[in-house]
Formats: C-alpha cells, structure tokens, sequence
C-alpha cells in the first residue's frame, strides 16, 4: 500500500518493484508471485475507525471501507482474474508510510487471509490484534530520523508480548517517512 501522499504508482516509479522482483525472481530468493498495488486515497480509516485518519476513499473500496475491500473484496477479485493460491500461505501485506499502518494493522486483524505483513516507515499506535494474530509473521523497519521510530518500537515490543513473530530493522542515514529517497 502505498502512503498518504502517493498513489500506486509510488511502488513502480519510486520502489523500482518490477526491476526489484524480476531480481529477486532471477536470483531464486523468491518465488513468482502476483503484485497487488491498488490506490488506498488517503489515509486509514478501518471498519471500526480505530485508527484516526481523515480518509479521502478512493471509489475502489468507498462501499466498504478499506479493511473490508482489502481482507474480503481485493483478495477475491485477484482471485477472479489470477490462478492464486487460494488461502492465507499465498497472501501477505506490504505499505509505506500510512501504508504500512493499513497493511499491519489489516493482517493482525484478518490473521486467516494474510501469513504474513510488512511496513516501511509506519505509524503503528496500537493496532487492534485479533485471535491467531500470532500466526502472522511481521517485519517493519524505519529510520533512526523517522520522527515516529519510537512508535514503531513500542508496537514491535507490544507484538513480542502478544506471541506475534515480528523483526524490526532501524536504519541509519536514510531518510523518514514521506521522503521519496527512503526508497
């Protein structure tokens, strides 16, 4: 998911991602996979409205609200137009910035759809976890200049507690949140 400022272009132009999977892909480090990058408008807003963002929707999810067209209406429409691995060992999250505060925040609460969720330079207050959120693998990183690092801190320690496998990476001399170069 891509961040408050940005579209889904930001994971082409700026994270280079074709460039980067084919890598990945070439090297065997990974398998071939399908990239989702939908446009998320701006902001969070979740269906309970745990996370206080203004959200402009964008008209893709304005029916259900963005954790509903991610966890339920997203998940089937890859599955209608792709061959997918059918249940959560095929699905995992991935955002920067607010981006990443959806992508946490929607996998620890759909625990049965995603195996996994990572997030760059997020903002991660406290996440709502629900049963088996310990059965989802996370990663987030951030810059030691991110002036929300602390936050990221505390949510990876408050994962810890909760059972949930996650690692954190702090990054030096790199940029925060919102700053293109982070990419």
């Amino acid at each position: 998911f891509h961040g408050d400022y940005g579209s889904q272009h930001d994971w082409e132009n700026l994270g280079k991602i074709k460039n980067t999977m084919d890598e990945l892909i070439g090297k065997r480090l990974v398998q071939k996979m399908i990239v989702v990058m939908p446009e998320m408008g701006k902001g969070v807003v979740l269906n309970d409205g745990e996370i206080p963002y203004v959200m402009k929707p964008s008209k893709l999810f304005i029916r259900t609200g963005l954790e509903s067209y991610v966890a339920d209406d997203l998940i089937k429409e890859v599955a209608g137009k792709f061959r997918t691995i059918a249940d959560r060992s095929g699905r995992a999250t991935d955002g920067f910035c607010v981006g990443s505060t959806n992508s946490v925040a929607i996998a620890l609460k759909h625990p049965d759809k995603f195996l996994s969720a990572s997030g760059h330079s997020g903002w991660y207050a406290s996440p709502k976890m629900a049963k088996g959120a310990e059965n989802v693998s996370v990663y987030i990183d951030g810059s030691i200049t991110d002036p929300l690092i602390l936050d990221s801190i505390r949510f990876s320690k408050r994962m810890h507690r909760a059972g949930v496998k996650n690692t954190f990476v702090r990054y030096v001399g790199k940029p925060g949140a919102l700053f293109s170069q982070y990419w």
